[in-house]
């Protein structure tokens, strides 16, 4: 069993209670969320409970406020997500589960190699 921090445990309370593993606020998946937060315990809960590693983050026409600022671009991936993040440990754990490096987003699979070299570099 994945120790939980607080956050982990309101993902675990509403999967629970019937929220869908596939549920989206404003374009973005709950394993989007949990890439860019670094959260490890999180991502593999999410991946352990079904929540596709290569989701694509939705268009913002998803969000209720039509003027919400949100993170990524439409196309984007968990693993651009963690990549753009400086998120090592959820690349990895992201590739360990199958996610596909050469996906595009609205910007490009470029910026996703670029980042990474940049992040190999520190």
């Amino acid at each position: 069993m994945i120790s939980l921090s607080s956050r982990g445990w309101l993902v675990k309370f509403a999967l629970d209670n019937g929220q869908p593993i596939d549920s989206v606020v404003n374009g973005v998946f709950a394993i989007h969320a949990a890439c860019c937060n670094n959260n490890v315990a999180v991502v593999l809960y999410l991946i352990e409970h079904g929540a596709d590693v290569n989701a694509r983050r939705l268009p913002r026409k998803y969000s209720p406020e039509k003027g919400v600022q949100t993170v990524g671009t439409t196309g984007s991936t968990p693993l651009h997500f963690a990549a753009a993040n400086g998120c090592l440990n959820v690349v990895d754990i992201l590739l360990r589960h199958g996610a596909i490096v050469d996906m595009t987003d609205k910007v490009c699979a470029l910026y996703l190699s670029i980042r990474f070299l940049e992040i190999a570099a520190r």
